[in-house]
């Protein structure tokens, strides 16, 4: 992913997929140059929504919450 780049995802899809790292202290995070103590401030939403009676998905993605609306994530996702 590229900074200043939008997305969303389903939290349980994210890690089926290659392209997608988590950030754990045993993964490379080598979007900072070697030996940078810098912070990679990000800010991420956390959107959980239901999809039937009693199931969840949880979407997580940087756009921003006055722009779009749960439902309008929930739409967007499926033509991923």
């Amino acid at each position: 992913m590229h900074a200043g780049q939008k997305f969303l995802i389903r939290a349980k899809a994210y890690r089926a997929n290659p392209i997608y790292r988590s950030l754990i202290k045993q993964v490379k995070f080598d979007y900072l140059p070697l030996g940078s103590k810098t912070i990679f401030p990000f800010k991420l939403r956390i959107v959980k929504v239901a999809v039937a009676e009693d199931t969840y998905e949880t979407l997580i993605t940087n756009l921003p919450e006055n722009e779009f609306l749960i439902a309008q994530l929930q739409y967007r996702y499926h033509f991923r």
